[in-house]
Parts: C-alpha cells; structure tokens; sequence
C-alpha cells in the first residue's frame, strides 16, 4: 500500500530503504537458494480460530487473506442489501471471517450471531467482551433487537428456524457449507436453496488455508476418492474408526489423555 521498501536489520527492526539499495542487493546476490516458504512462515502464528484461540481473537493478533479481507470490504459498501451469502468449505476461513465481520459491524450497529451449538466458554467470553454483539444458540431468538444477524452452518438450519430468522425482518448474513450435512432432513430441506431465493449478494471461500500441507491432501483424498494423492508418508496422522458411540468416547478419552 506505501509503495517502498523495508529492511530488517539485525535487531528485528524495520526500517524505510531506498530502491537503489534493494537493486544493489539484488545484483550482489552470487548463488540462487532454494527455500521452503512453509518453513519459514507458520500459518498457525497469523491464522487463528476464534473459538480455539479466542485471545489472540480478542488481541487482534492475527491475519484476513487477502479473499477474506474482499468479502468483508464488498459487504461494507453494499449495506444497502438486506441478505448476505458467504458459503465455503472446511478449511476457508469462514468462523474467523464471521467473528471478524461482526466485530467490525459491532463499531456501528448491534449485532448477533447466531450458532447452530451449545456456546462453549470462549464463546460467552467474546460474548461478553463485545458491548454491541450478542451470542446465542438458535433456539434462543426471543425479543431480538439487534441490526445484523450473522447465522452460523446454516445449513444444518431446520425450514422452521429458517422461516423464524426471516420473520425476524432484521438484515441477516449465512455462512454456509453446503457439504457439511450430517442428516438425511438436511439434505432433503436444501437451506441453501431456500436463502437463494432471497437473491443475497453472495461470495464464496474457495481456497483452503494451508496450515498442514500433509493433513490438507490426505482430507481432501479422503473426501474425494478421484483425488490425485500428492506423495507424503502421512506419519503424523492415525485413522481411527468407531462403531458406537461408546466406542467414540472411549476414543475422545485416549485421546485426552495422549494430549
């Protein structure tokens, strides 16, 4: 954005240089190096989940991509438009674009967020910290006041608690993941289609941020069996199966306990 360079010296301090210096650099470079950019810089320091990592949330201590940042800039100029659609799979960065888009509304109007699960204390804890922001779970929509509703999995929304939201007449953004289905009354009730025929201003998250290359590829071959496996030893990651419920929660305790 400032058009110029900067140096790092020593110390870690940055400083303003001129073009000459850069060019001079540049040409007194002898041998060319390769460098793995995946170990220099750790997606997991800038990229953070809210609801994992709710303090550096709070602190401001971490990054948009630049997708992100587009989404939340064309929303700001079209306030105008009563119905917002941002769908994206795992991965894209949808809850932080969500909680960053509603502290960043919160400057100006009041604004809920809605979710589709039981608030977990991180969860009241940025409830809590936010004057203009309200958290609750979808059953709790009673003597709303708010400006913006920001809805959560929206498509895991019954057609019910669909029409409940609308009826609300307030100016509503979903984020969806259209894939993300665990029942069969969520995939014959299509909520997608449903907040299409509200002709929202609609914006999709297509790239994953790449915080684990290995885990990225393996999950992807795991959800799509034509998937082109990239080659990695996959050392660092264990399938595990289970048949009950009890089986899963005997998993979750070895789990825990392993850390």
């Amino acid at each position: 954005d400032e058009c110029c360079f900067y140096k790092l010296d020593e110390e870690n301090n940055l400083s303003k240089i001129a073009k000459a210096e850069v060019i001079k650099d540049i040409n007194s470079l002898k041998d060319e190096e390769e460098i793995d950019v995946d170990n220099l810089f750790h997606a997991c320091d800038y990229l953070v989940s809210p609801i994992n990592e709710v303090n550096k949330f709070l602190d401001n201590r971490y990054f948009l991509t630049t997708h992100q940042d587009f989404i939340k800039k064309s929303i700001f100029k079209n306030l105008d438009k009563k119905y917002f659609k941002i769908a994206g799979e795992a991965g894209t960065g949808k809850t932080l674009l969500l909680y960053d888009l509603a502290k960043e509304l919160s400057l100006n109007y009041s604004v809920r967020i809605v979710s589709l699960d039981n608030l977990t204390s991180n969860i009241q804890k940025i409830d809590l910290y936010f004057e203009n922001i309200v958290i609750s779970n979808i059953n709790d929509l009673e003597n709303v006041k708010e400006d913006y509703l920001l809805i959560d999995d929206c498509q895991r929304l019954k057609v019910d608690e669909f029409k409940k939201i609308i009826f609300l007449n307030k100016k509503l953004v979903f984020f969806i993941d259209a894939k993300q289905v665990f029942t069969q009354t969520q995939i014959s009730q299509r909520i997608d289609l449903l907040i299409n025929k509200l002709n929202p201003l609609s914006f999709k998250l297509t790239n994953s941020i790449r915080i684990n290359n290995e885990l990225y590829y393996f999950t992807r071959a795991i959800f799509d069996l034509n998937y082109q496996m990239v080659s990695f030893n996959h050392q660092d990651i264990e399938v595990s199966y289970a048949a009950t419920s009890n089986d899963l929660n005997r998993l979750l305790t070895y789990y825990d306990k392993s850390g």
